[in-house]
């Protein structure tokens, strides 16, 4: 083993915060201080003579597109895009492209080599950006900030897919799962969340062995999953007297074991890209990964395993802490970075590390546990497990002559047992398609002979350093096929060559079970051909999959520490009855213990509830409803085709402990189902009774497709289309009503281009789904607008998008967004004086002078309401409004006014005068002033008798 120091590698002698290897080894990119990213030619770093050859370029590209520290440099798994976070807030995406580099313009560095250019600049972060991955398709990134929140992009578009906001401090490190299931986050001090992220449902909190508050000693704390997917290693552990490396099983998430002996935080950890033979047997059976531990103590540990103390401990290498590590493809060399500016490459020998378990027999392991692993971020999806995996194959009809394994090809209990699956989790669209990105120069065998200036360092044995630094012998490993014959490259194709076309990619999407191809009837004399009947499915018929799941909720499993784990509904169609009929197992289960199971006949595709029931409907269009102890409510449910989407309320913590911002009875208790032919329905399950019936055809007539669809949190269906729009469903008018769109480009009211006002109008459904459909048009595009936009058309439409947004909020039932846009509009007409609409808002929220609901509800739901989504009208005129009336002098008559007939209702109510004699003075100006702004044609009403009714029938403001 050598250990070099490249002295040639640096930020202007700042700290270098992150390395990554590019996926042909050719490349490693670092960021640090300097705010700049630098991509050097690794082929000097690992081969001394190409180091000696002047001629051999050593930096190929710096790229300096952000203005602050740049924290984290990610490449993407193809090798064609470079990720990167900064402390300006703001993700980058660069794509290496033909062609020779370029100077920037006033920078001192040597022109670029190899051409990078920035093709997404991703803006949503309020805070640092501390660390950042990639899917394994290359199709999303994942960027932590110190905002406590965790973005999900679109690579390709920018577009923001999701938002986690679970963590309640700072997030230091994401990682994605190599098989496409998870996204593990880590903060600083509330632990680890891992996330299925089909759904982006919480499947596990970790909090074992991460003490608070102790990441604080390092910047990030990142973790990572060993290549074979079955274990989480997370960074900020500590277990007395040493930090550590808690490590995660799959499925199980809890932690079994963990890498110790650091005196300081470990700020990341690394597995090596490949499994490895261990040592002591290179020719056995057994094969494990490798991971490297980084450390705020200014040490590194490289651990295996099957070994009691680490393999390596590198101690006097660095002057700082050791911030980010990175292994080259092959397996052979570790890169480091530290905060003292330096970065030092390890390079081992087989006899250190092990041998490298051949690919082919890798491949040929996670097929037989979870399907061609080839399919990874494609079409297919991968199998949850071997179990899963034969279940598929006997649903899908005949499968293809299986490979012959010998008894040495057994698997054990780490990747073979019941505990987590590995499959992917849905369907993805690959990236684009690219041949790999060319290499740097390479060696030059007739270089100059230019002496070697690199400092040796002698590594410290690891005999010597093995007290304090010790992991539990009976760590699991995984056991390889036995070798020759074909047999594993047989195994890693799914099938032998002459059987690959019956296993065709077009059978199996997205991990699902095909339909049994219609049989043709035979041709007889005289048969006549009959057209088929046209379809009348206007949404996607959702596919049958081996497994399908949804979070009922949270529920409390430690009253002394409140700590909380999800309760997950899972339908595994893995069985037949005596018929050969499909027949789904349905259960339910908390922290890895089931509570109940059910069988249910049919293949399950769509699944839901909450902490008080559970639902699933099936490929047939049935439907049955589970109590919380499997009980079976009601009889099969029969929908009148599949279920294209089915979806619950959301639920509080405790069983049956359920709330909702409208403060309806019914919250946790709705149940929302959207049948492939279109049609809409909503129940009540605790009143057994149907809300709502409605059909999304009239959404799809532009050939836009559903999205999403969910409840608000006050019960209203919200359907979220292809293009960003979002509409839900008036009731009242039986209409469907768009409350999002990216009608409002340059308004300043845009949540989309002022993160202060999005902090201002705070969290909120109206708000999410506004930010999402503004996230679809670029900076660029809204100052275009803007620029294009005559001045008086701009106010226009900031007062329009204010009037739209006040409606939504209306429409959505969101009370507190609906009081936020409601005093923003009010502020706005009141800086420019507008008395007309002014005095319309005052009229409908002072009311009758004298109400009573006698006198104003001869017709029920025509009468004006005094309270409003819970909030008290005239309260909110006196104690808000008026306040900003008051604060433009030209508004100083009508706030006068309106204070004189406000005395005059408190007079009212204390004398209680009897009901239905209406006062006359102070409401007989206020109207004729509105009568002579208005014009002799106006009406001797400003605002209608009967106002609008949202949702449930209650009045809302109109400009």
């Amino acid at each position: 083993m050598i250990v070099d120091k490249v002295p040639w590698i640096s930020h202007e002698d700042g700290p270098i915060f992150c390395i990554d290897v590019h996926p042909d080894g050719n490349r490693v990119a670092t960021c640090g201080n300097d705010n700049k990213i630098k991509i050097w030619n690794l082929q000097p770093v690992l081969h001394e003579p190409v180091e000696l050859d002047t001629a051999i370029p050593r930096v190929l590209a710096t790229l300096t597109d952000h203005c602050a520290c740049v924290n984290v440099a990610r490449f993407s798994r193809n090798g064609k895009y470079l990720a990167s976070g900064s402390d300006d807030k703001v993700v980058c995406i660069h794509e290496l492209r033909p062609g020779p580099g370029a100077s920037m313009f006033g920078s001192k560095d040597a022109p670029n080599i190899e051409n990078w250019k920035q093709v997404q600049n991703l803006r949503g972060h309020d805070n640092n950006v501390s660390d950042l991955c990639w899917s394994p398709d290359d199709k999303y990134v994942a960027s932590a900030s110190l905002d406590n929140l965790v973005h999900i992009w679109e690579a390709a578009t920018g577009r923001l897919v999701h938002t986690i906001r679970a963590h309640k401090g700072f997030v230091k490190g994401v990682a994605w799962d190599p098989f496409n299931v998870y996204l593990a986050t880590q903060g600083e001090n509330d632990g680890v969340f891992i996330w299925r992220v089909d759904g982006w449902t919480r499947i596990a909190h970790i909090t074992k062995h991460l003490v608070p508050n102790l990441g604080c000693q390092s910047f990030n704390a990142r973790p990572c999953w060993s290549p074979d997917g079955q274990t989480l290693a997370m960074a900020g552990g500590f277990c007395k007297p040493s930090f550590t490396a808690p490590l995660v099983s799959r499925g199980k998430w809890d932690v079994e074991f963990s890498f110790v002996g650091h005196r300081a935080s470990i700020t990341s950890v690394r597995y090596n890209p490949k499994l490895f033979f261990p040592r002591k047997d290179p020719q056995g059976e057994e094969a494990c990964p490798l991971a490297a531990v980084l450390s705020a103590d200014k040490q590194f540990t490289v651990w295996s395993p099957t070994e009691k103390t680490p393999l390596l401990v590198g101690s006097s290498v660095f002057k700082g802490g050791v911030m980010e590590g990175a292994w080259t493809p092959d397996g052979h060399a570790l890169l480091l970075a530290s905060y003292d500016g330096s970065v030092a490459v390890c390079r081992f020998s087989p006899q250190e590390l092990g041998r490298v378990v051949p690919e082919a027999e890798v491949q040929a392991l996670f097929a037989q546990l979870f399907g061609d692993t080839r399919a990874r971020g494609k079409v297919q999806a991968l199998a949850e497990s071997a179990d899963l995996l034969r279940m598929e194959q006997e649903l899908a009809g005949p499968a293809p002559e299986p490979v012959r394994v010998s008894k040495q090809q057994s698997l054990n209990s780490r990747l073979g047992g019941g505990g987590g699956g590995g499959g992917a989790a849905g369907s993805s669209a690959p990236a684009a398609a690219m041949a790999p990105p060319p290499a740097p120069a390479g060696p030059n065998a007739g270089a100059g002979a230019a002496q070697d200036t690199r400092k040796r360092l002698q590594p410290t044995p690891s005999a010597a350093q093995g007290a304090g630094h010790t992991a539990p012998a009976a760590t699991p490993v995984m056991r390889s096929p036995s070798r020759g014959s074909g047999a594993a490259a047989q195994a890693a194709g799914g099938a032998p060559a002459a059987k690959r076309q019956a296993v065709a990619a077009a059978d199996v999407v997205g991990g699902s079970v095909p339909a049994a191809a219609p049989t043709p009837a035979p041709a007889g004399a005289g048969a006549a051909a009959v057209a088929a009947p046209p379809s009348r499915h206007v949404l996607p018929v959702p596919a049958v999959q081996v497994m399908v799941s949804a979070t009922l909720g949270m529920k409390v499993v430690d009253e002394m520490t409140g700590r909380e784990a999800a309760v997950v509904l899972e339908a595994a169609n893995v069985h037949r009855d005596q018929r050969g009929q499909p027949l789904a197992e349905v259960a339910v289960s908390c922290e890895g213990r089931q509570l109940w199971v059910n069988r249910v006949p049919g293949s399950v595709v769509k699944c839901a509830g909450t902490l008080n029931f559970a639902a699933v409907a099936t490929s047939s269009g049935d439907m049955l409803v589970f109590s919380p102890a499997g009980r079976r409510v009601f009889p099969a449910i029969r929908l009148g085709g599949p279920a294209a989407f089915l979806v619950a309320d959301s639920t509080a913590p405790g069983m049956g402990q359920l709330v909702s911002a409208g403060g309806s009875g019914a919250a946790g208790w709705r149940l929302l189902v959207v049948t492939s032919d279109g049609q809409l329905r909503m129940w009540d399950l605790q009143l057994e009774a149907c809300v709502l019936e409605a059909s999304v055809a009239p959404l799809l007539e532009e050939g836009h497709r559903v999205n999403t669809v969910r409840l608000s949190s006050a019960g209203a269906p919200l359907l979220v289309l292809s293009n960003c729009h979002g509409y839900t469903y008036h009731r009242g008018m039986g209409v469907w009503m768009r409350v999002a769109d990216d009608s409002f480009p340059a308004s300043v009211y845009n949540s989309s281009s002022s993160s202060a006002f999005q902090n201002l109008v705070g969290s909120g459904d109206l708000a999410h789904l506004q930010h999402e459909a503004g996230m679809r048009r670029r900076d660029v595009e809204v100052v275009a607008t803007a620029l294009a936009t005559p001045p008086a058309w701009r106010l226009a439409d900031d007062r329009a998008h204010l009037e739209s947004n006040i409606a939504a909020a209306a429409a959505l039932q969101s009370a507190h967004e609906w009081k936020r846009w409601l005093l923003t509009y009010v502020r706005q007409l009141a800086a420019d004086a507008d008395e007309m609409r002014l005095r319309e808002v005052v009229l409908d929220l002072l009311g009758p002078l004298r109400y009573s609901a006698t006198t104003h509800h001869a017709q029920a739901g025509r009468g004006w309401e005094p309270v409003f989504l819970g909030i008290d009208k005239r309260q909110l005129l006196k104690r808000e409004v008026l306040k900003e009336l008051s604060k433009n002098r030209a508004n100083h008559k009508l706030v006068q006014e309106v204070l004189e007939m406000q005395k005059e209702v408190e007079e009212q109510q204390q004398q209680q005068e009897p009901a239905g004699v209406l006062g006359t003075s102070s409401r007989s100006r206020l109207t004729a002033l509105g009568t002579s702004l208005l014009g002799s044609q106006a009406p001797a009403r400003v605002f209608p008798t009967t106002p609008a009714t949202a949702v449930h029938g209650a009045p809302m403001v109109h400009g």
